[in-house]
């Protein structure tokens, strides 16, 4: 479910990753820290051309700003509980400190949903993704 549309700078707590669903969407995800006095985590999810443009630039300690969507998931963690995230789908982002890596979709339609029209409104289920 979109909860609302954000800008968020924070420094990523490790390496991105990139995998791909079964319908060979590229998908990224990192976690990023977005309060300097105490830990406060935010999982940031790329899709498409936009995961692959991302590959390899984020690395642990990057500080990152995304521009996306906020959305609420669930999934089950290991006693098989459900368990609700806060994820920022993003449209677009920028890494401090290197030249020309700003990246963003290309066309209004795209940052308004960001992504193939294939895919579902919903978020790729987390059996799509497997970390």
């Amino acid at each position: 479910m979109s909860v609302a549309k954000a800008v968020i700078s924070g420094i990523a707590v490790r390496d991105a990753e990139k995998r791909f669903t079964t319908n060979d969407l590229a998908v990224l995800n990192f976690t990023m820290n977005i309060n300097e006095q105490e830990e406060t985590l935010l999982r940031v999810v790329m899709m498409g051309k936009l995961a692959e443009s991302a590959d390899g630039i984020i690395k642990k300690g990057s500080i990152v700003t995304v521009e996306g969507r906020l959305q609420t998931n669930t999934f089950k963690d290991s006693n098989g509980e459900d368990k609700k995230i806060i994820e920022l789908v993003a449209q677009n982002f920028d890494v401090a400190g290197k030249a020309d890596v700003t990246v963003s979709t290309s066309s209004q339609a795209e940052n308004d949903y960001n992504m193939p029209d294939d895919v579902p409104e919903e978020l790729i289920g987390d059996e799509e993704i497997p970390f």
